[in-house]
């Protein structure tokens, strides 16, 4: 912020450094951030269950147009 309040706050809501523009003046807010390191679903998994879905959808969909080709032959 040019004027007004800096602040860096952390990813549960605390407010780790600050400050007020107005008091202070210009200036640069610097303070160290940890990182979060909860596991997640899609950190064990990463895309693998989209890419899965996708491979299943696109080997469906082969399958089915194979066998209308097949039904329209004996047409």
């Amino acid at each position: 912020a040019a004027n007004g309040i800096s602040a860096i706050i952390d990813s549960k809501g605390n407010m780790l450094a600050c400050m007020d523009h107005f008091r202070e003046g210009p200036g640069v807010v610097i303070t160290d951030v940890p990182l979060d390191d909860s596991v997640t679903l899609f950190s064990r998994m990463g895309h693998f269950p989209l890419l899965l879905f996708c491979a299943a959808v696109l080997l469906s969909t082969v399958t089915l147009r194979i066998q209308q080709g097949k039904s329209k032959e004996k047409s």
